[in-house]
């Protein structure tokens, strides 16, 4: 019975620590989880909604250095897909700068465990977070999905630079 209890009582307490390290920055469709290995490396992450609240970017702290990924409510590849390597370019535009981005993605984990929802995994992540973290206003992403359509979303970025500070960007 008593271990019954502790263990109940450790995962409360592991759920409250993880809650507490989650913050969601107010006015804006910015959130974040503060997370440090022993090592010191910080493994934070930043949330990015957008507009319709139907995709998620995330910014995601590893080996002091952001990676940047992309979640949609599409299919955006098939595992055939993934297995091939063929996935679709994504194209980020910052609304006021008029600047368009083409970067070339890769899956996200292995054939296995491959989430057909997720791109990332760029070779010039810190571009297109440097391209984020310009715009004051919002970004459009689009790509192409396992449609053949190109979808568009658009991600307000108001708090991201100073979230992104705040986490000592990725350091």
């Amino acid at each position: 019975m008593k271990v019954a209890a502790l263990s109940t009582l450790l995962c409360l307490l592991t759920i409250a620590q993880a809650s507490n390290n989650y913050f969601r920055v107010p006015n804006t469709s910015v959130s974040y989880r503060v997370s440090r290995e022993k090592t010191g490396e910080n493994n934070s992450s930043i949330f990015l909604d957008d507009s319709s609240k139907k995709s998620t970017i995330t910014i995601a702290c590893f080996n002091y250095a952001p990676i940047f990924y992309i979640t949609v409510p599409e299919k955006i590849l098939t595992q055939q897909q993934a297995r091939d390597s063929i996935i679709p370019d994504l194209y980020i535009r910052a609304d006021s700068a008029k600047k368009v981005g083409r970067f070339e993605a890769a899956a996200v984990g292995d054939e296995a465990t491959t989430d057909f929802n997720t791109i990332g995994g760029w070779e010039n992540d810190q571009q297109i977070v440097s391209l984020m973290l310009s715009e004051k206003k919002s970004v459009t992403v689009q790509f192409k999905v396992v449609t053949g359509k190109y979808v568009r979303y658009t991600f307000p970025t108001a708090g991201l630079a100073s979230t992104f500070k705040l986490l000592r960007n990725c350091k």
